[in-house]
């Protein structure tokens, strides 16, 4: 009778079937975001002059709504895609607009346009050592909220975007400069940017994603400045600049990631992928890589995008949004290259790191 019994149960066990167990999907990590404009989705608004702000029209026209939030572009930043491809909506809040703890269950954006990594950069922003500042207080709320080992495996596993360096460069090239200082001004520029950098860690960071400086010689204000004769060349000594900084913060990198257990991190080569898209431009759909979309004067790289500003039709064909800043098309096509891709990043892909 036992014997029965058993085989039985067994033969209900084997020929029943299957119940699918269905695992909840993980929510997607924490996103902090900090740096300069290119990442700024309104933080600015909430600072006095002379902060700069690009919360009026046309700033925002491609943006759902036709809302001019704060965004330097004319939709989407390189920050909200890289949310989007995480499970959110777009970036999280800016800092100085939250009111309530609650808005940042998926993370904060303490972005500042015209800020740097010096702190002599950009008077009236929020500097990236004020950005660090903040995250840590960020912290040690969500710590007091959830507890400490909650709040170390969240941060651990966050993902901190960080886009920063051309303010600095720019403010350098513009005041003075020659080949025996340059190599001083970037050895300052990436000790300082180490030195945050594990700030962060040390307050929790583990995930980072960094952006390097693009070609920022090509930029439409440069061409309209320092070239009126040159049919809008673009400054080479600045894209030496920027090439410099960029080698030497993915050595530093490197080197951090040997120094801090568990530091992880993708590097994104932005300066190689603009330089790509520069030259297969119509193979992404772009036909005017000159001028600026919005702006005035030269190549509308003398003047700021603002509601008298000289405005494109086609926004979509035009690398540049403004005088200093890409488009939402070119911001779209990095970051899903940096995401997916494998070339020009490393160690990883953001979708790897992500994952990590």
């Amino acid at each position: 009778m036992k014997s029965y019994f058993i085989e039985t149960i067994l033969l209900v066990i084997i020929v029943s079937p299957s119940v699918a167990i269905v695992t909840p999907p993980r929510p997607p990590p924490r996103l902090y975001v900090m740096g300069d404009s290119l990442v700024d989705v309104g933080n600015n608004n909430y600072l006095q002059d002379p902060a700069p702000k690009a919360n009026f029209p046309f700033n925002g026209i491609d943006y759902p709504g036709n809302v001019s939030t704060g965004r330097f572009c004319n939709g989407y930043l390189g920050s909200d895609y890289i949310a989007m491809y995480m499970g959110y909506s777009q970036s999280p809040p800016p800092y100085l607009s939250i009111t309530d703890e609650s808005q940042t269950m998926k993370g904060i954006n303490f972005a500042s346009a015209g800020s740097g990594i010096l702190n002599s950069t950009g008077e009236g922003t929020l500097s990236l050592a004020t950005q660090v500042m903040y995250f840590q207080e960020a912290a040690r709320n969500l710590s007091r909220r959830v507890g400490n080992l909650s709040a170390e495996k969240s941060l651990s596993q966050s993902i901190f975007y960080i886009s920063t360096g051309s303010n600095d460069i720019f403010a350098y090239f513009f005041a003075s400069q020659n080949e025996t200082t340059n190599n001083q001004f970037i050895a300052t520029l990436v000790n300082n940017f180490t030195l945050h950098l594990t700030k962060l860690y040390n307050s929790g960071a583990r995930k980072v994603v960094i952006l390097s400086t693009a070609k920022i010689g090509c930029i439409a204000f440069i061409r309209s400045l320092l070239f009126p004769s040159l049919c809008g060349d673009c400054s080479e000594e600045l894209n030496n600049l920027s090439i410099q900084f960029k080698n030497e913060t993915r050595a530093h990198l490197q080197r951090l990631r040997l120094r801090l257990p568990g530091f992880k991190y993708t590097f994104i080569d932005t300066y190689e992928m603009d330089s790509q898209l520069r030259s297969n431009a119509q193979q992404y759909g772009f036909t005017e890589m000159t001028n600026a979309c919005c702006g005035t004067g030269r190549f509308n790289g003398e003047g700021p995008c603002t509601p008298n500003s000289n405005l494109c039709s086609n926004r979509r064909s035009y690398y540049s949004w403004d005088q200093y800043h890409s488009s939402e098309a070119v911001n779209k096509i990095v970051i899903k290259m940096a995401y997916f891709g494998s070339k020009n990043i490393s160690p990883m892909n953001v979708e790897q790191l992500v994952n990590a």
